[in-house]
């Protein structure tokens, strides 16, 4: 998740506006060296306890209220997990859909 100067990754602790505000984005592995680009297009996101919300149609929680109260009103230490993340992948000019991306976990701080 990426957003106000700051890129956060699996495992990570994450401010709840980071979290809310920020872009979900895909990365490649370091050694690509053209032009390719994953675009998360939706995703499931567990807050604790709380049940499954799904954000569709865009890369950030913000996207669906219900699932940004949940991050709202988690506390510190809240495990947060995304996860059947919905993206494709453009080589170019090449889009192909149906990319693999992997769930994650991240922290409230």
């Amino acid at each position: 998740i990426a957003g106000l100067g700051q890129v956060v990754t699996n495992g990570d602790q994450i401010a709840k506006d980071l979290l809310r505000n920020g872009v979900l984005q895909g990365t490649t592995p370091p050694d690509f060296f053209y032009d390719y680009k994953i675009i998360i297009t939706g995703f499931d996101i567990k807050v604790g306890n709380l049940p499954i919300k799904t954000v569709t149609g865009g890369n950030r929680v913000a996207r669906s209220s219900a699932a940004s109260s949940d991050v709202q009103s988690a506390g510190r230490g809240t495990a947060v997990i995304i996860k059947n993340i919905k993206a494709s992948s453009q080589d170019g000019n090449v889009v192909t859909p149906n990319q693999k991306v992997e769930d994650f976990i991240l922290i409230i701080k």
